[in-house]
């Protein structure tokens, strides 16, 4: 129950802060999404055959991944105009190796490898170059669509 009030608050909080003003209204709307928030999230960690386990140290990749985010953006939104206006194609398939795509475990099993391999997957999803398609554990590889070249140029 402990870890139900954390998420309630943590999500009250996401809650808050995206809301952009602190009144009555907004503290109550707050409470209750968050409580339904954590009410869901209790629920589904319930009802599936996989578990998953977040240790704070598995979030570094989803924090340099936020943090990348706008010039990630800056670049790749030059690269997508640029495209239009040559009419060339922008994106392609991609094999990157487990270290490139935020350190993301592909082997190993137990609810915190899982754990760390679905942040690893939202980091890399994250930036708007890139998105995860598959993994290919036996391979070794995630395959991931991509939009800026392989050099990384605008």
């Amino acid at each position: 129950m402990v870890e139900l009030g954390r998420v309630w608050v943590v999500l009250a909080g996401v809650y808050l802060v995206l809301a952009g003003s602190l009144n009555v209204n907004e503290v109550g709307a707050a409470v209750l999404c968050g409580g339904l928030g954590a009410i869901w999230v209790w629920q589904i960690g319930r009802c599936g055959d996989h578990h998953l386990v977040i240790r704070a140290s598995a979030l570094k990749p989803l924090l340099t991944a936020l943090a990348r985010l706008p010039g990630e953006t800056w670049r790749v939104g030059v690269h997508l105009m640029r495209a239009i206006v040559r009419g060339d194609v922008a994106g392609e398939d991609r094999a990157m190796t487990s270290a490139r795509a935020a350190h993301c475990p592909l082997d190993g099993e137990g609810p915190q490898v899982a754990g760390a391999r679905a942040i690893a997957v939202l980091a890399t999803s994250l930036s708007p170059d890139t998105y995860v398609l598959r993994l290919e554990p036996d391979r070794g590889w995630i395959r991931v669509h991509a939009i800026l070249p392989t050099d990384g140029r605008a």
